[in-house]
């Protein structure tokens, strides 16, 4: 959403797409992406592939094409729904859930070569072509003596290199690429978890549908149909709720709230390329099953249904490998009422929002999606306000620096000019701050150098504690609490910077700083 005004985000996404597709994270024979890369260059992934990846890096890349052009995008697209289509779909269409990284114990087996092996394929002259566009001409770097194919330079930039165009470049590569493609295909194939999943399907149907209605692929909207037909009559079948899993025949437990959003939102992405269809009225009657089932009066959903053996319903608000389920239901929300124009879809709507807004202001990293729903909210119906966050703040509100006081002392200068120090942080009653814990979804408390450099810096670990408004639990720091460890100055102007963000059980502070300056803390 950012890319699409703002330049810098639309060339650090940019770059992202291109190094995912260009490397070993991207097969490059069959299409489709493995899970993730293990290695700084991105060239040795773990192989295994799931469907919800491909799932969203299908929309992601069909995103991308649209604002850019980029035909490289478009090719991606279409291998990753070919290999879908291939290898990871039923005889009725159902989209099954992932393929085993190992084939008899070993990782990558069906996936990598040898110089030798790839040259048996080739031949001298075709592998001597191919070696500098797909990684394989210097030394091996998988296991000692295999490669994973990837492309060192983009297409378009090995073409110019070689003075031609791209496609005529691609004309020449792919019927290599389909020697080896079908030399492989002869070797032992690693499994396949052919088990069929609500939201991972919901979440395929949302990608191959958008794809389909962008580069009006009619195989790419078949795929996408028949997916949805298959859930809706073998995990939905009107005896009871949605189901949430499938396989052999069997269904296993009610859906959760990632089932219904994910679905929807395929449903409802579905409805966009293929109008004629009946997808709009399943999404509507499916969203009401999930508000009767998952929906808390207080606004949002829970996770799971009412049950005797479940102890506590929590609500799922934070991103994570997938995007947090109670933003997707709001996103549904607000494109039934986009579609169907029913004031009621609105005003869910907003109440879930509004119920996560606090938690969303505190916990902007790792609520994004929250946040993209509320911009969208505002896109379809400007000028109502979803939380009450722009009420003024009372005076003593009026700044972090009213309910966190420092102290702070230095001992005697050690070897190489390295000061030990101790950072007391005292807090008022009813406020705390979130613990110093690297990769959390709030603003942790950090301690940085300005003209100085820290070592052996060691924070408090934190007490547990439940947001309000969300099950979500986080450290945090109350009180009174220390930080200790040792700083060089490099300049007279050196500094120590905490930043932290206060918050109490009603809402946080801006994130704010208090400064030391280091020589006067020594000469005092």
């Amino acid at each position: 959403a950012l890319a699409e005004g703002d330049d810098e985000a639309a060339r650090m996404l940019d770059e992202s797409l291109d190094h995912m597709a260009r490397g070993g994270l991207f097969d490059q024979l069959g299409g489709g992406f493995h899970r993730y890369a293990t290695d700084q260059e991105w060239k040795i992934p773990h192989f295994e592939k799931m469907l919800y990846d491909n799932a969203h890096l299908l929309a992601l890349y069909t995103r991308a094409h649209a604002r850019t052009g980029n035909p490289e995008a478009e090719r991606i697209v279409r291998a990753t729904a070919a290999f879908l289509a291939r290898e990871m779909t039923g005889e009725h269409g159902e989209l099954w859930s992932a393929i085993d990284a190992e084939t008899a114990g070993r990782e990558g087996a069906f996936y990598v070569w040898t110089l030798g092996e790839l040259t048996a394929v080739l031949g001298a002259e075709d592998a001597g072509f191919l070696a500098p566009i797909y990684g394989f001409s210097g030394a091996p770097f998988f296991e000692d003596d295999h490669f994973v194919l990837h492309l060192p330079d983009g297409l378009a930039t090995q073409a110019e290199r070689r003075h031609m165009t791209y496609d005529d470049l691609l004309a020449q590569i792919e019927p290599l690429r389909a020697r080896l493609f079908e030399t492989r295909a002869e070797r032992p194939r690693p499994l396949t978890d052919d088990k069929v999943l609500t939201d991972w399907n919901g979440m395929a149907i949302h990608g191959l549908a958008l794809a389909a209605r962008h580069f009006d692929d009619a195989d790419m909207l078949d795929q996408a149909r028949r997916a949805a037909s298959f859930v809706l009559e073998h995990l939905d079948s009107g005896e009871g709720p949605l189901r949430h899993s499938w396989r052999a025949g069997e269904t296993r437990v009610d859906a959760l709230l990632g089932d219904y959003v994910f679905f929807v939102q395929g449903l409802l992405t579905l409805h966009e390329a293929d109008p004629e269809g009946d997808w709009l009225a399943a999404a509507m009657r499916l969203t009401d099953e999930q508000i009767e089932r998952l929906a808390d009066a207080k606004g949002g959903f829970f996770t799971s249904a009412q049950r005797d053996d479940v102890l506590v319903r929590s609500k799922e608000v934070l991103d994570g490998a997938l995007p947090a389920a109670n933003a997707i239901a709001a996103l549904n929300l607000i494109e039934l009422a986009r579609l169907d124009g029913d004031a009621r879809w609105r005003q869910h709507a907003e109440t879930t929002l509004k119920a996560f807004a606090i938690f969303a202001s505190r916990a902007l990293d790792g609520a994004k999606m929250l946040t993209l729903a509320v911009h969208r909210f505002h896109a379809v119906f400007p000028g109502v306000e979803t939380s009450d966050l722009d009420a003024p703040m009372t005076e003593a509100e009026e700044t972090a620096r009213d309910v966190v006081q420092a102290r702070f002392g230095v001992g005697e200068i050690e070897e190489g000019d390295w000061i030990p120090f101790r950072l007391e942080v005292t807090l008022s009653p009813g406020w705390h701050v979130y613990a110093h814990q690297p990769g959390a979804p709030v603003p942790a408390t950090r301690l940085e150098g300005q003209d100085a450099t820290l070592r052996d810096v060691v924070y408090p670990g934190g007490d547990e504690k439940v947001l309000a408004d969300s099950s979500t639990s986080v450290m945090v720091y109350s009180g009174t609490f220390e930080v200790v460890g040792r700083v060089r100055p490099t300049s007279e102007q050196a500094k120590l910077r905490l930043h932290y963000q206060a918050c109490d059980d009603r809402r946080c502070l801006p994130v704010s700083g208090l400064e030391v300056e280091l020589g006067r803390a020594m000469s005092s």
